[in-house]
């Protein structure tokens, strides 16, 4: 039973601004229940043991105050840049606003995420010239990062900086990059929005992005 997002969206917003209750929301979900499911507009297959998924196959979407923005400002041949695309759903909400018309380039580090994304786009060929996902963090250097898995879905992310400390030792280790110099590598003409959920580890990917923003002004969320 779909019920109207009236009811829905204000649940759905506190649990985006409250992480002990995603938490919570997580531990009621049945783990390990991978449904193949419409998510706004695109074929995704989620995995309840996911935070993210978990919200998703409950409320029927994922965060309302991004649907919102993307509505509101994004027009059609949009450019953004996702970062933290996790398996894919904010790329598709974006899509959705924009009636499949945006190009979007996706950054995630978690070697998992990145293949569930990676499926997840296979899923719906008709987007395979729009998106492209990268493997990478972005940050204020170009290098390695380390983090850990926190076990639940959610990165505790970017060792020896951000909110979410693993260690300095981190268990998984990615490349990253600064936002500016792979715009200057890609080629980039244009920038309409940066989607930025880095798990705490925000100023650095801003830090690395300046030029960009101060180039192409991009809104930013």
């Amino acid at each position: 039973m779909r019920f109207p997002l009236f009811f829905w969206r204000p649940v759905a917003r506190f649990l985006n601004r409250h992480t002990g209750m995603r938490t919570i929301l997580a531990m009621l979900l049945q783990p390990g229940s991978v449904k193949q499911v419409d998510c706004y507009g695109y074929q995704a297959r989620l995995d309840s043991k996911f935070i993210v998924d978990g919200i998703c196959l409950l409320l029927q979407e994922f965060d309302p105050d991004y649907d919102d923005f993307c509505r509101s400002l994004l027009e059609r041949n949009a450019v953004l840049v996702d970062v933290g695309c996790y398996s894919g759903i904010t790329m598709f909400s974006a899509l959705q606003s924009v009636a499949g018309q945006a190009r979007i380039y996706g950054f995630e580090p978690d070697p998992r995420q990145y293949d569930r994304c990676l499926a997840n786009i296979a899923l719906n060929p008709q987007l395979t010239n729009r998106l492209k996902i990268l493997p990478c963090a972005l940050s204020d250097t170009d290098g390695e990062v380390r983090f850990n898995d926190s076990g639940c879905g959610e990165m505790r992310y970017m060792a020896g900086r951000g909110h979410y400390m693993a260690d300095v030792n981190g268990t998984v280790v990615a490349p990253s990059r600064r936002l500016d110099n792979w715009v200057a590598q890609e080629g980039l003409e244009r920038l309409d929005c940066i989607k930025c959920d880095a798990e705490g580890h925000e100023m650095q990917v801003l830090r690395g992005a300046l030029g960009t923003i101060e180039r192409f002004r991009p809104a930013v969320f």
